[in-house]
């Protein structure tokens, strides 16, 4: 009985020490699955998170791009108008600055030469016409020749003075001089000038000048 009693507990023994592998391998296999589990999930979990951040960088980007569209809308918007109002204030800007450039030219010695030049060029053609027809003694075309020369050179000595006064109303005033010889409004430019004369366009009093006989060199 007692024999039987140890082989049994024997045959237990060697039975379990059989079993103690298979339960460490068994074990150390649930352990690693646990492991790749936890690193699936922790995977996954990094995943959705890299998925979220996308999405939010997405929507942000789209965001971003419609709110650069509608400023960029904006901007265009902005700019019509502005180069619509530009336009219609160049255009008034421009027929001003087109009455005050005639106008100064009219009251400067420039004006007074202008009109010279074409008093000469008329005289001159004058004489043409005289020599051409033979309507003409040599006294009489020697004596228009004469008076021409000398009305240019009073006229010239008249338009010497002139600048001289001017220069020195400048001087008086503190303003610059404007460069009047150089500067001769077009045929568009008197028509608008006359045309406009009337409409009282110019609210401000005209600066007239130097007024004659009156000494600004002091």
């Amino acid at each position: 009985m007692v024999a039987e009693m140890s082989g049994a507990c024997q045959a237990g023994e060697a039975q379990a020490e059989r079993i103690r592998p298979l339960e460490a391998q068994l074990k150390e296999s649930e352990d690693h699955r646990s492991r790749a589990e936890l690193a699936r999930q922790e995977e996954a979990r990094s995943s959705q998170d890299q998925l979220s951040s996308t999405q939010e960088a997405l929507l942000r980007s789209e965001q971003n791009s419609e709110d650069a569209k509608s400023s960029y809308e904006r901007r265009i918007d902005d700019l019509e108008c502005q180069a619509l109002t530009v336009k219609s204030l160049s255009k008034e800007a421009r027929l001003e600055l087109e009455i005050q450039s005639v106008d100064r030219f009219k009251r400067s010695p420039a004006y007074d030469a202008l009109l010279l030049r074409e008093f000469q060029r008329g005289m001159v053609s004058t004489r043409e016409f005289f020599n051409q027809k033979n309507r003409a003694t040599d006294r009489a075309r020697t004596n228009w020749s004469l008076s021409i020369k000398k009305h240019v050179d009073t006229s010239l000595e008249s338009l010497r003075v002139q600048m001289r006064e001017w220069r020195a109303y400048c001087r008086s005033k503190g303003k610059t001089p404007h460069p009047m010889h150089l500067e001769v409004p077009t045929a568009e430019s008197f028509s608008t000038f006359y045309a406009c004369e009337k409409a009282g366009i110019n609210n401000e009093r005209p600066d007239l000048g130097p007024v004659q006989g009156t000494d600004y060199s002091a």
